[in-house]
């Protein structure tokens, strides 16, 4: 029979008369301009009588970033940029509209796909990003450009007759393929699964063997393969895995902190820091437990970073000498006296500028859309050390940047600002 769907109830209150559909084609029935709510709809023919029901939700619009966005050295040359969008609503259009150094110019006109290739035999240590969604709203990201580190293939269980997870760490715009065989120079191998992870629900005979995950970042910019041995042996102790690495940074200082919930004849961290010329060298040590299979924790502070951008990794020897890299972690570090904050941060009516100290500096000070286009801008000599600043009346809802320069010292300072 003929078929009559309906909305009869939003957020549990029943619609009288209940809402239509804005048009029908085809047997696909469109509403327009619902509104974010729990909305129940029901659905019946006009032959047998019957009614179907179903529940649809829809959540409040959230404005876009690329706050997981990442960049890659790549193998051969150059390196591979990939933009990934979180929140706002697709479509989206993808472009590169900065860098650091900003010749030789990288810019892009904007493209549907979020991956870039960029090989003109010039050297860059990061990459700004701009994606626009299907609602007009665009959001910027900065990916610094790094070497990838990963621990390598790791396993929950070693045990026969037990369940066990074969894993490699998760990387954004990658793909994994899992091949098993039976010895580490065997020819011929089986493909087993093409995610992060390989999931065995029961360790048999007939499923020890040699698994390796093959990893292919950005289309091939980076590829990867590592190894395990399932032999259904519980007394091996598994290789080190490193479950957390991440920083700090505290009044002139950086604070690094990591957790290991494996370890097998480790000696020692050697905590990295990359220079200005873009290779990491030594900044300190921290011994490690050496055998475990609890978690441990471990902390190093390094009491001199150098002002600004600070990328740390950590290189973990065994007391063989062989060793293995963390991912990193970035850090900012900016004199104490040119430091600043933005209060409140989303921004109703207006927000106050904390430049930190009472020093006596001039500073030019913009608002900026996602387009990259000036708002607002005030010149202003700061007498104390805070400043009130109104909402301008022409600022929608949305992201914007501050961004302050000091004419004194010639500093730029950068603030993601959100208007509600």
């Amino acid at each position: 029979g003929s078929l009559n769907v309906k909305i009869i109830k939003k957020n549990g209150v029943t619609c009288s008369p209940g809402i239509t559909a804005n048009t029908v084609i085809a047997g696909v029935y469109t509403f327009i301009d619902l509104g974010p709510g729990t909305y129940i709809l029901s659905s019946s023919e006009n032959y047998c009588n019957r009614k179907l029901y179903d529940t649809v939700v829809i959540a409040a619009y959230q404005y876009p970033n690329l706050d997981r966005s990442s960049a890659y050295q790549c193998d051969v040359n150059g390196f591979s940029i990939s933009a990934v969008a979180s929140n706002g609503v697709g479509p989206f259009s993808y472009q590169i509209i900065g860098s650091q150094p900003a010749t030789p110019d990288i810019t892009t006109a904007p493209q549907s796909s979020p991956v870039f290739s960029i090989n003109n035999g010039s050297n860059y240590s990061l990459v700004r990003l701009r994606a626009l969604d299907a609602c007009g709203n665009a959001t910027l990201g900065d990916a610094s450009i790094l070497p990838l580190a990963i621990n390598g293939a790791v396993s929950t269980y070693n045990c026969l007759s037990q369940p066990t997870t074969l894993s490699v760490d998760s990387l954004y715009n990658s793909s994994y393929a899992w091949y098993k065989k039976l010895e580490i120079a065997s020819t011929d191998s089986t493909l087993i699964g093409t995610g992060t992870s390989y999931f065995i629900p029961t360790v048999l005979p007939s499923d020890t063997g040699i698994y390796v995950c093959y990893v292919t970042v950005n289309s091939g910019c980076i590829t990867r393969s590592f190894t395990f041995h399932v032999d259904g042996n519980c007394w091996i102790i598994l290789p080190i895995k490193l479950e957390e690495f991440k920083g700090q940074a505290l009044d002139g200082r950086n604070l690094l902190t990591w957790k290991t919930s494996m370890e097998e004849n480790l000696d020692r961290f050697v905590i990295e820091r990359k220079n200005s010329f873009g290779e990491f060298y030594e900044v300190g040590t921290v011994k490690a437990n050496g055998y475990s299979s609890v978690l441990q924790s471990y902390r190093f502070v390094d009491n001199s970073p150098v002002k600004g951008k600070n990328i740390y990794r950590l290189k973990m020897l065994k007391t063989d000498h062989s060793y293995s890299y963390s991912t990193v972690v970035v850090l900012e570090n900016n004199d104490k006296e040119h430091s600043f904050s933005v209060y409140p941060n989303p921004v109703l009516n207006k927000f106050t500028v904390d430049f930190g100290f009472t020093t006596k500096h001039r500073y030019n000070i913009r608002l900026l859309n996602t387009m990259n286009e000036v708002i607002k801008e005030i010149i202003v000599l700061n007498d104390g050390n805070k400043m009130e600043i109104a909402r301008p009346v022409e600022v929608k809802k949305g992201v914007y940047i501050l961004k302050i320069y000091d004419l004194d010292t010639k500093e730029t300072f950068k603030e993601k600002i959100v208007f509600l």
